[in-house]
């Protein structure tokens, strides 16, 4: 029962997210509250300082070397985060936990980070020449939606539900905002396959490289992941760690860690009947379910396009995350059941995770791509909030312009489900009580809670 309502409070909030998306698509003056990007070189550099001015250092570092920037606290406060000390990594890039003393296994599973990181540079480059044209769309669906919005100050939480439900578009403001959206959901598609080609063009040598070298030390390749520029590789030895780390190309090698999948009233309590009388019911939007498969001939999923990354499904939980999402059953339907398209595409190893989001994002059959990806799992051997999957996870989120939610984990005030980047929206399990209103909503005992090892507020947003 615990894993169900896991899923719900997480699918219900790829709702909440797609309606985000509709309003704020393209828009560049939104924030994202991005506090760090990789440049090139594999650094930490600073989006924005204090001044508001960009900065971008392409100056070479040491192989083990992390610049350290001042980032803006949830308080307001300028502060230097923790980066983990690598001075006990052999050759500066060897996780400890792959250490001789420890390694049992015939074969040992990595994640093969590169330094080469341009996947900021070229969204930028990118956005700068697509998201005028999507901004003028977009102005004219938050145009229609302000008419729309009241503008005084309520008394109760009553009153604030009230107004909001009488909020009635006429078919013409919501026959535009559906084209417009749907002209969106195109743009924006075009763009990240645009990012994608670029980045993967542009790292595919240094890639090649890597997987020569794998191959001749009698490893196989596990993933490819092209956003991120990582390999996942399995190696026969800790030699065959040691002879990759000497390459100048390799930035880290770490464990490829394994993950835990973290789940009717939820409609009801985020109001969703509201939401879908006036017709934010997923509409030309798409979303990417990253778990453990769906099952796309089911009855009430087989009426959305499906898009899978690999055949099949390993057991129920992706199937029953798509069902709260798309559902199209007529009681208990998915809370984003109009939604255009789905994508399916397996969680596992950290390596498989990052070849996933990749495939999502540039899905070879189609050229849509969702504009929210839902992972329902984390990582507890994880650690590191500012190693590689966090940094990637806040590179998706912010340079490909795709909201992703999180589960903040099934382990109470213990420990918090990694990756719990910036930028992705974390969630908590939230227990309705049975019930409707959201007055004896309280966090649910088993959810897991912040802050980070950092002190960093998270998760971000309870849901059932």
């Amino acid at each position: 029962m615990k894993s169900k309502l896991m899923y719900s409070r997480l699918a219900s909030l790829v709702f909440i997210a797609a309606v985000y998306v509709m309003a704020q698509a393209g828009n560049p003056n939104s924030s994202d509250d991005r506090a760090f990007v990789d440049n090139d070189n594999g650094q930490y550099v600073s989006e924005e300082k204090n001044d508001g001015s960009v900065t971008d250092s392409n100056e070479p570092t040491a192989d083990n070397a992390e610049v350290q920037t001042d980032l803006i606290s949830e308080e307001g406060l300028t502060y230097t985060p923790d980066i983990e000390d690598r001075s006990d990594w052999p050759l500066g890039k060897i996780h400890p936990d792959l250490s001789r003393g420890v390694l049992e296994k015939a074969e040992i599973e990595v994640v093969i980070e590169l330094k080469k990181k341009p996947l900021s540079r070229i969204s930028r480059e990118v956005k700068a020449q697509r998201l005028p044209q999507i901004e003028v769309l977009s102005k004219q669906v938050r145009n229609i939606i302000r008419e729309h919005r009241p503008h005084n100050t309520f008394k109760s939480r009553q009153e604030e539900r009230t107004a909001v439900e009488n909020m009635v578009f006429s078919s013409r403001q919501s026959e535009n905002i559906k084209s417009s959206n749907r002209q969106v959901d195109t743009l924006l598609g075009a763009m990240r396959k645009d990012i994608s080609k670029r980045v993967k063009d542009e790292v595919r040598k240094d890639q090649q490289e890597i997987i020569d070298l794998i191959v001749q030390l009698n490893g196989h390749v596990t993933e490819i992941s092209h956003l991120s520029n990582s390999i996942g590789a399995a190696l026969p030895s800790y030699g065959a760690l040691e002879i990759l780390a000497r390459s100048p190309l390799v930035a880290t090698i770490t464990p490829d860690y394994p993950c835990e999948l973290d789940l009717d009233d939820s409609t009801c309590m985020l109001s969703a009947g509201t939401w879908w009388n006036d017709g934010f019911d997923g509409g030309a939007y798409d979303a990417a379910v990253i778990d453990s498969g769906v099952r796309e001939d089911h009855v009430y999923l087989n009426s959305h396009t499906i898009y899978k990354k690999s055949s099949g499904y390993s057991d129920s939980h992706g199937t029953r995350t798509a069902g709260v999402i798309a559902s199209t059953h007529s009681t208990y339907k998915g809370v984003a059941y109009g939604l255009d398209k789905l994508f399916d595409a397996r969680s596992g190893y950290e390596s498989t995770t990052r070849s996933s989001i990749d495939w999502v994002l540039d899905c070879p059959d189609t050229t849509d791509s969702p504009e929210v990806i839902n992972c329902s799992f984390s990582y507890y051997t994880i650690t590191d909030e500012f190693g590689g999957l966090e940094r990637f996870m806040d590179a998706v989120v912010d340079d490909m312009d795709v909201m992703v939610t999180k589960s903040a984990g099934n382990r109470d005030l213990v420990q918090l489900g990694y990756p719990q980047s910036r930028n992705l929206m974390s969630v908590a399990n939230m227990d309705i009580m049975e019930t409707c209103s959201t007055s004896d909503d309280v966090i649910r005992y088993s959810s897991s809670r912040g802050p980070t090892d950092s002190g960093r507020r998270k998760p971000d947003i309870t849901a059932p």
